[in-house]
């Protein structure tokens, strides 16, 4: 029987933070969620935790990596940290490098959201917040709600939904860390992964596109046939090498919501679909994971402890008209969401 369980962890800035831990009907998949920043703490599929998450709330004040967290108003780095839009240029704060403002900066992984339980045939929660007008320099009011449902054939569907009153940017994606080995199993480099791209976004030195779009014919970018992901980190590609491993965008190939990437833990066999409406994914193999930092049970992380799959549009778009537009007009709503679906690998077919 499905079920929702509330515990109160904390409080930030004089807001209380809960952990809400949604389970299907199945008692398959459970979710971790709290109300700051939206982040996916823990996700249990089977008994095996395959979320990467912090220790304790206070630990997630200080999470550079971004483990687990809601991402908006923009996912990506807005390089040189402006946009014009309507003929007004926005200047937003730089947060990397001093360069370029990364995840908005002060964004919605730092907010405390408001949680409500969703009544229906899967267990559902709702968070929701109101960004108002000038938030991280970005114009406009705007109301956003991300529903997180553990669904009954064991996925964790993220649903997002964004108004606006005035014209403004909207990326929305979901930071959440992977091992499907269990997220304290070490590295992801002998997962595999098949992902249904036949293009890429080459970074400039900031790790923001160039404009390009660029085939991944012949490339350590190529993962429409299953490949170890060790394999496609240690290939010696220039993109790869300059930043440790990948971080980069990948053009999904196909329209409306389909499967785009499939991934197996080679210790678990447990596999993760995942299905998305976006254009792109956002790989990313946790070059610069902490070790120093401090996670869940006391596990230390190293590099390539997890990875990432935040869907997406592109980052830096208002700077290349010909990527797919991330502005939300005043009056239009914003909706969006992507599975992650999992299985045991024997299973697959069934």
């Amino acid at each position: 029987m499905q079920k929702i369980e509330k515990k109160w962890i904390g409080n930030i800035r004089g807001e209380d933070v809960y952990a809400f831990l949604v389970t299907n009907g199945k008692g398959t998949l459970s979710a971790e969620i709290l109300t700051y920043g939206g982040i996916l703490r823990s996700l249990w599929y089977k008994g095996t935790d395959v979320a990467l998450g912090r220790e304790t709330l206070e630990d997630y004040f200080d999470n550079d990596g971004y483990i687990g967290p809601i991402i908006g108003r923009h996912a990506g780095r807005i390089q040189d940290a402006f946009f014009t839009l309507n003929r007004k240029t926005y200047i937003l704060p730089k947060t990397e490098n001093e360069r370029v403002n990364l995840h908005s900066g002060d964004g919605f992984h730092t907010r405390v959201w408001q949680a409500e339980e969703v009544s229906g045939e899967e267990a559902a929660i709702k968070l929701s917040l109101v960004s108002p007008d000038g938030d991280g320099g970005f114009p406009g009011e705007v109301t956003v709600s991300v529903t997180f449902t553990v669904t009954n054939d064991d996925a964790l569907r993220i649903s997002y939904c964004a108004h606006t009153d005035a014209d403004t940017l909207v990326n929305l994606t979901s930071h959440g860390y992977f091992n499907l080995n269990g997220h304290d199993s070490g590295s992801i480099e002998n997962h595999t992964i098949v992902m249904n791209a036949a293009y890429y976004l080459p970074n400039n030195t900031l790790c923001a596109p160039t404009g390009e779009i660029r085939s991944v014919e012949g490339t350590s970018f190529d993962m429409r046939q299953e490949k170890r992901i060790g394999a496609l980190l240690h290939a010696d590609f220039p993109e790869t090498n300059r930043f440790g491993g990948f971080d980069h965008t990948m053009v999904l190939q196909g329209t409306g919501f389909r499967k785009i990437a499939e991934v197996t833990g080679d210790k678990t066999g447990i596999t993760m679909e995942c299905i998305t409406d976006r254009p792109g994914v956002h790989f990313y193999t946790g070059n610069k994971i902490d070790p120093l930092a401090t996670y869940k049970h006391r596990t230390v992380y190293s590099t390539y402890q997890g990875f990432c799959l935040e869907t997406q549009l592109f980052p830096d778009s208002m700077k290349y008209p010909f990527f797919p537009s991330v502005i939300l007009k005043s009056g239009e709503t914003f909706q969006s969401k992507t599975e992650y679906r999992f299985m045991l690998k024997k299973e697959k077919g069934k």
